[in-house]
Parts: structure tokens; sequence; C-alpha cells
């Protein structure tokens, strides 16, 4: 958490491995070197704008996810069964039939999140994810959240300004202030942490709040005695709360109950059973290369049947005929042809040139 400009996103980059350029040192897991190829292979990183195909069903979009990240070692039914489960934990199995398009803000979020949990990664990153939310809905989709995390999985989000309900919601906070950490550790003890510094929360407020004033400046310059105290984050704070929340997943208590009215989450589906130090040393993907191009190409085929080729042949059967041009099947069905194939290859050369770039940022 920090204020706008602080390094979150800069961090959370570094952290999932999507920057490789311009930055030093190195980033261990459970003490050991992180070898980058892998861990992007375990480990899923959700951006701020849901990137959806807007003309597939929620359905036919779970479905490639399977399809892809599942392989061949599964039959259709159980993938079927897996994309059920995946659907009904998250709310979404009315919508099944709905195309992305058609989805608010909500639901948008929790097919991203869906998408991602088919192969089940132990470490999911989110980059703003009450971003264009209501209140209602962030809130959903940080017990969520809370449930993926209670299940084994790491979660790392980075967040704005949450309320006070929402921010009690977290496990660990990490803060940043131009460039530095302010604080790291239990989301409980950040008001303790302030108050030992002379930096005292005043009652019935919103301590998120207050520790982003502290981070702008607006309690005078004390972020280098803040990034002093914790040693720029290499010392954290904690209380009992951690304790018990290992205590809890210890004696194998996963299973959430979600308040609000939403419906109960139970650990068949949120508890991850893979390790972060049990991937093999060369791990491959679940389909094969030839198998993956088919899948592809289907999923492109039903966008374009119901974008391009749709629109360009009624766009051409208006157009030609408004203007006046010779009534030949032949000659028409050629402009025709000739349209829908201009539009395809344009789109194509696109693809092509995104598909070369590397999607490491520079």
């Amino acid at each position: 958490m920090g204020p706008s400009g602080a390094g979150k996103s800069t961090l959370m980059n570094v952290l999932a491995g999507y920057r490789t350029s311009g930055v030093t040192g190195s980033v261990l897991i459970n003490g050991k070197e992180r070898n980058a190829r892998r861990f992007r292979k375990m480990s899923c990183y959700i951006m701020q704008d849901d990137r959806l195909l807007p003309h597939l069903t929620v359905w036919e979009a779970m479905t490639v996810s399977a399809n892809l990240k599942l392989g061949k070692h599964m039959t259709k039914k159980e993938k079927k069964v897996v994309i059920e489960e995946i659907l009904e934990t998250l709310g979404l199995l009315d919508s099944c039939g709905t195309r992305t398009s058609n989805l608010s803000g909500g639901q948008r979020k929790r097919l991203s999140i869906a998408l991602e949990l088919v192969n089940n990664p132990p470490v999911m990153f989110f980059d703003e994810p009450t971003s264009g939310l209501d209140s209602s809905s962030c809130f959903q989709c940080l017990s969520l959240l809370k449930c993926l995390a209670r299940g084994g999985r790491t979660i790392i989000c980075t967040i704005h300004q949450p309320s006070a309900r929402l921010f009690e919601m977290f496990d660990h906070l990490y803060t940043l202030a131009e460039g530095h950490c302010v604080y790291q550790g239990d989301v409980s003890g950040l008001v303790p942490f302030l108050s030992s510094l002379g930096l005292d929360c005043p009652s019935y407020h919103n301590p998120a709040d207050y520790v982003m004033e502290v981070a702008c400046g607006e309690h005078g310059d004390v972020i280098d005695k803040l990034v002093l105290a914790v040693m720029n984050g290499k010392c954290s704070i904690y209380n009992s709360h951690e304790k018990n929340q290992k205590e809890l997943l210890a004696n194998g208590d996963t299973t959430t109950h979600k308040e609000g009215g939403d419906v109960a989450v139970t650990s068949s589906l949120l508890h991850s059973d893979e390790s972060l130090t049990t991937l093999g040393p060369n791990p491959g993907f679940p389909t094969s290369s030839f198998r993956q191009f088919a899948i592809l190409i289907n999923r492109t085929f039903l966008s374009i049947i119901r974008d391009q080729i749709v629109f360009s042949v009624v766009y051409i059967a208006i157009v030609y005929f408004m203007t006046s041009q010779p009534l030949d099947p032949v000659r028409f069905f050629m402009v025709l042809n000739m349209c829908v194939l201009t539009s395809l290859v344009a789109q194509s050369l696109g693809l092509l040139i995104g598909a070369g770039m590397s999607i490491e940022v520079n």
C-alpha cells in the first residue's frame, strides 16, 4: 500500500517477474534463488484492467482456459466438473451463458480470478483488485482473496486507500513511501508502531487513511524516521494474529464463510497443494504446441465470426446496394471476400507484432 508514485506497481512487476531490466538484487523463495521461468509458470498476475475477450461467453472463456492449462490427462467431463465448481464458488454459474462484455465490474474481476484458478496456482498477484468497484463488490472481491489465502495460497495485491473494513481483512501490510518501506508487519500492529514514533492516529479514524497521510508528508517530514525504524522493510512487526492464522491452517481449518450474505467457500477448490519448492527442474506446458495452436485457432474463430465477419457482411451488404453497384452475385461476393480478408489481415499484423514482443517490462 502507498500513495501514487510510491513504487507499488514497480515492486509488483519485479516480484511477479515481469520486470528484469533496470533492477538489481535477487528474489528469494524460501531462502533459495528464484528461477524466473519456472516461477512464472506456477504463478499468475491479474492486472488492474480485465483483459477479457468481449465476444466469448463465460463458459467459453473457462473452457479455453481449462483446455490450455489442464492438458489431455483430464477428460472433457472432468474439466467440466472443475469449471462448474469454480464458477459456482465464485457466483458465476448463473452467468455462464453471458458474454464477458455484458458482465458487471465485479463479475469481470471474478471471472479473471476464475480463469487463473483452473490450474490452481500457489502464488497470485493482483494489481489494484478493487479498482472501479463499488463498496459491496470490493468487499466480495477481498473476501474471495481472503478465502484463497486461507486455502494455502500466497496472495499479493496492491491497494491504494482501502476502507477500514477492507483494511482489517489483510494479514500482512507492506507500506511504501517515496520508494522506501515505512512499515511491514501485521495490520493490527500499524497504529501501535506509529504511536511509538509520536504519530498518534486519532480515534475513529481509518488507520489506512492516516498512514497514507503520513506517507504523503501531511504530518511532517517523518518518512526517513519510519524507514529507519523498520530498516527499510527488513524489520517486521508481528503479534499473535499470524500465529493464530498458522495454527488454523495447520489444523486443517480452511473452510471460510463469507459475511454479508455471500456463499460459503470450501477448501476442496481453494486449497493449494502445490509447493513453491516441489516444482521439477524443467516444468513443461500441459498441452503440446500443436494442441495450443488448435485451441487458440478455435477461440479466434469464435471471436471473429461474431465480430469482424458478421459486421463486415452486414456493412458490405448495405453499402454495395446503396451505392448502386451491379447486381451480379459474383461481383458482390468478390467485394465481400476482399473486405473481410482485409480486416482479418489487418488484425493479424497487430497480433503478429504483439506476439513478437517480450512480456517483460523495460
